[in-house]
């Protein structure tokens, strides 16, 4: 497995294990005269005109960067031309049924010498002998042209919209009787099709050319990734997708960034054809990686290992996998009796430092780098310090996975009593943020192995220091230290220090109030070791949510035109509320069903979905101003329905005399702020999901 296995891209893997009759990837060097074929025996691409190799730009917005699951491309930009035949045995297979690949980006208009011909391909024999996939320059459509065998031209389909940045096109065609169906889609953060169906038949596809019309652009116009399949449809998501934990999963193009390391894991396996065995564990018990890079099956492996910390090992002719998670709090596999002569004589332990590390630095991938130390050991063995690196998703999980790596290596077990200060002290933040109407997604106490930790929404500053500080002084730190931890740390930066003296009072009080509560959810933590938000709320016994409240939208199964109606409506409600002044916890396309219960929604049926934003309250005027935005941006006001979830919120706020007024207040917010609701709503269409702190940068990025 580690010897001669070349290092692949993300997007190459993928369509190499996806059954393609015919791939070119482009992906060649600086020098390169032609663009070979990843199946063997088959022959190049012809280059025509002036073509480069080099690395395609990463997409940067807002403080996003998209990391493409590409190595370098041919750069088209100057005109150049891929073209090709395409072998015979692919010609016949691809007779009833066909789907084409390309891989392309650079296609602002503004950018372009004219429309752009992103792939060309023949079949002759069938109804339409020539076929084109074009970015139109002057009417921003992407279209899917057959011409016939006098050179007549059919635009068979015409998709209002251009992505701009890289992004993968395919077209599929297959028989259905005397009639044959072509399909279009469009694979980035916003995936389409459209279909056509006529009379007609479909024949094997015979020769492919990328940029076939030589179009040039003032901008880098990278094209790749050609590929032919034998399918109705493309083999692989085109497009991210939320896995179990309903969290955005990024697609190959984008190097499938946010993936689990056991979801990854399983799928490189499944990619190179190697058995994997893994024992299940929970989504939220595995780390979230950053963009896969190009690699080796065996380096690509070991990054997920180190992402987990578990144990990569042989098992027969295939890999077996023990996760992090599942080696917590094991049972005694097997009990030896010295006495009985069970155990050779001179077992004893080495009294060596091999092992111990007590500084501990790990840098992400890319990204920043954070150390955690052991002061206690470092003082009685001095330092003992370690760098790694990490395919992390985020920067923010760096520090955990330092403290943990040091905790294994330079701390000793909790004691009982260790334990039982944990537990307690991670109930406190929990418990004061369900008084306070927090969601809290989970507290978490690794029993024996590590930190324990607890996360909940962001609220505001204030509300978020109080919850933070609850740990911190339920533990006693307020009365005998240490004055300087991370819970103090985070309430500073987040009221600053004159903050810091009301937001402890807050919490004094709910500690003094909620004794009972704190005491139970410490026991629970005790006994399971994990509790859900839902879990944390039942034992407290209080589902208070006073002064917040959910502006919701229910849609069907989101379609790929509701999802994007989706994210204006919520985007509307959350850029008005910053605008107000109302701090704002989140904004989602696809509500969790712990907050769709927490928001006392009714059911809705299978293949239906909430849209959500949680806000604070303010007063009946603004909470009525942002409740309307929503509906106000849907152009209810105007065309209906009068009748909604947002209008009835306005009603019982402000009554009939008010609502007018409320609705030109958001009209006029929605007017002066439309350029942040796009930006909001496009950000919700790529990730699903935006904290409050997101919004708000969002928002302060386009005033």
């Amino acid at each position: 497995m580690s010897q001669g296995s070349p290092a692949r891209s993300p997007l190459r893997r993928t369509i190499a294990a996806s059954g393609a009759l015919a791939y070119w990837p482009v992906e060649d060097g600086r020098v390169a005269g032609q663009a070979a074929s990843a199946v063997a025996g088959h022959p190049p691409l012809a280059v025509t005109g002036t073509v480069s190799f080099r690395p395609v730009d990463d997409y940067v917005d807002l403080g996003y960067t998209v990391r493409f699951g590409t190595s370098a491309l041919a750069d088209l930009s100057a005109g150049g031309r891929l073209s090709g035949p395409v072998p015979g045995e692919a010609t016949a297979a691809t007779a009833g049924a066909w789907t084409v690949h390309v891989a392309a980006g650079g296609l602002d208009p503004a950018n372009t010498a004219g429309d752009v011909t992103l792939l060309e391909w023949t079949t002759p024999g069938g109804t339409f002998v020539r076929w084109r996939l074009v970015a139109q320059k002057a009417l921003s459509s992407t279209q899917v042209i057959g011409y016939n065998a006098t050179g007549g031209a059919t635009t068979l389909i015409d998709h209002v919209g251009l992505a701009f940045g890289f992004a993968e096109y395919a077209v599929s065609a297959y028989q259905v009787g005397g009639s044959f169906t072509v399909k279009l889609y469009l694979g980035d953060y916003d995936p389409v099709f459209e279909t056509y169906s006529g009379a007609g038949t479909v024949a094997g596809v015979s020769s492919v050319a990328a940029n076939a019309t030589g179009t040039t652009s003032t901008a880098q116009m990278p094209f790749g990734h050609v590929a032919i399949f034998a399918t109705q449809a493309p083999p692989f998501d085109l497009a991210g997708r939320a896995d179990a934990s309903n969290v955005l999963v990024n697609a190959a193009w984008a190097s499938y960034e946010g993936e689990t390391a056991l979801g990854r894991l399983a799928r490189l396996c499944a990619e190179d054809g190697v058995q994997l065995t893994v024992p299940a564990v929970p989504d939220y018990a595995t780390t979230r990686m950053g963009a896969q890079p190009a690699g080796t099956p065996l380096d690509l492996y070991r990054q997920c290992e180190a992402a987990d910390q578990g144990v990569l090992y042989e098992l027969g002719f295939g890999l077996g996998y023990l996760p992090r998670h599942y080696r917590y709090n094991r049972s005694t596999a097997l009990t030896l009796d010295y006495a009985a002569g069970q155990v050779a004589p001179s077992f004893e332990p080495v009294d060596d430092d091999h092992l111990l590390r007590n500084r501990v630095t790990v840098r992400r991938v890319d990204g920043s780098e954070a150390t955690a130390e052991d002061p206690a050991s470092i003082a009685a063995a001095g330092p003992y310090e370690q760098s790694v690196d990490v395919n992390l998703a985020s920067d923010d999980d760096l520090l955990n996975h330092a403290a943990w790596r040091v905790h294994l290596a330079a701390v000793t077990q909790w004691a009982p009593d260790e334990l039982a200060w944990v537990a307690h002290h991670e109930a406190c933040h929990a418990v004061a943020a369900v008084a306070l109407g927090v969601l809290v997604d989970w507290a978490d106490l690794e029993a024996g192995e590590g930190y324990g930790g607890t996360q909940w929404a962001c609220a505001d500053p204030h509300t978020d220091a109080v919850v933070s500080l609850a740990g911190w002084m339920g533990s006693g730190g307020h009365l005998q230290g240490p004055p300087s931890t991370h819970d103090t740390q985070q309430a500073i930066e987040l009221v600053g220090r004159d903050g810091i003296p009301a937001a402890m009072r807050d919490a004094a009080a709910i500690l003094a109030s909620r004794e009972a509560d704190i005491a139970a959810v410490a026991a629970a933590l005790r006994e399971h070791g994990w509790l859900t938000g839902e879990q944390i709320t039942a034992i407290v016994g209080s589902d208070d949510r006073a002064g917040e409240r959910v502006h919701t939208a229910a849609v069907a199964e989101l379609t790929p035109a509701l999802r994007r109606r989706l994210a204006h409506h919520e985007a509307s409600h959350a850029v008005v509320a910053v605008h107000l002044g109302a701090p704002v916890a989140w904004v989602a396309v696809t509500m969790r069903p712990a907050e769709v219960a927490d928001a006392g929604l009714p059911a809705l049926p299978e293949g239906h979905q909430y849209g959500g934003t949680m806000v604070r309250e303010v007063d009946p005027h603004t909470d009525a101003v942002i409740a309307l935005a929503g509906w106000v941006a849907d152009l209810g006001h105007i065309f209906g329905p009068q009748h909604t979830h947002d209008t009835q919120a306005a009603l019982e706020l402000v009554g009939a005399a008010g609502f007018p007024a409320a609705v030109r207040e958001a009209e006029a917010i929605l007017a002066a702020r439309s350029d942040a609701v796009a930006y909001v709503r496009e950000a919700l269409i790529r990730h699903d999901r935006i904290t409050g702190d997101q919004l708000a940068a969002i928002v302060q990025a386009h005033p």
